[in-house]
C-alpha cells in the first residue's frame, strides 16, 4: 500500500490536473495504474481507477468515468475504507450532475453526506455537492444556503 513510485506517478498526474495538462495527467495515471495492477496494490489500483475516472470526467468520457468509478468503488468497499468510498461517491454525485440526473445525484450525494457525519468529517465537499443537487433539483433554500458555505476541499486516504 506504500509502494512510493505508484504514488509519484500518481502525485505527478495531480500536479499536471492543476497546472491544466490533462492529457498529461492522464499518463502519469495510466502508467501508475498499470504497476498498480501489477503489483496486486488493491488500495493503489483503487486509487488509479479514481483518478482515471476523473481523467475521464475532464475528457467528457462519462461513460468511462462511471465504469473507472465504479471499478474504484468495489475495491475500495472490499478493503473498507469509507472516507475513500464516500469519495466515489462524491464523484458520481457529480458527473451525475453533469448528466442531469438529480435524482441519481441527489441519492450518492446523501450518500456521501452519510459517510461524512459517520466519520464527523463534514468539511466541504459532500455538502456543497449535495447543496448544488439540492438546489438545481428545486428552489430549495437550504440547498442554495449550503452551496454558499466555504469548506475545505481536502484529499483523504
Amino acid at each position: 500500500m506504500n509502494n512510493p513510485q505508484i504514488r509519484a506517478l500518481y502525485k505527478s498526474g495531480v500536479t499536471q490536473v492543476v497546472k491544466g495538462n490533462i492529457d498529461s495527467a492522464g499518463i502519469y495515471f495510466e502508467r501508475g495504474l498499470a504497476l498498480a495492477i501489477s503489483s496486486n496494490e488493491q488500495f493503489l489500483t483503487a486509487t488509479g481507477l479514481y483518478h482515471q475516472s476523473y481523467f475521464y470526467e475532464q475528457k467528457h468520457d462519462l461513460s468511462q468515468a462511471l465504469s473507472s468509478l465504479g471499478e474504484s468503488l468495489s475495491i475500495f468497499e472490499s478493503l473498507g475504507k469509507k472516507i475513500n468510498v464516500g469519495n466515489c461517491y462524491n464523484s458520481f454525485n457529480r458527473i451525475y450532475q453533469t448528466l442531469g440526473n438529480y435524482s441519481k445525484a441527489l441519492s450518492y450525494g446523501l450518500q456521501a453526506l452519510r459517510i461524512k457525519e459517520e466519520l464527523n468529517d463534514l468539511r466541504g465537499l459532500a455538502m456543497r455537492n449535495l447543496a448544488r443537487v439540492r438546489a438545481c433539483a428545486r428552489d430549495d433554500q437550504l440547498g442554495l444556503m449550503l452551496a454558499r458555505q466555504p469548506g475545505d476541499l481536502v484529499e483523504v486516504e
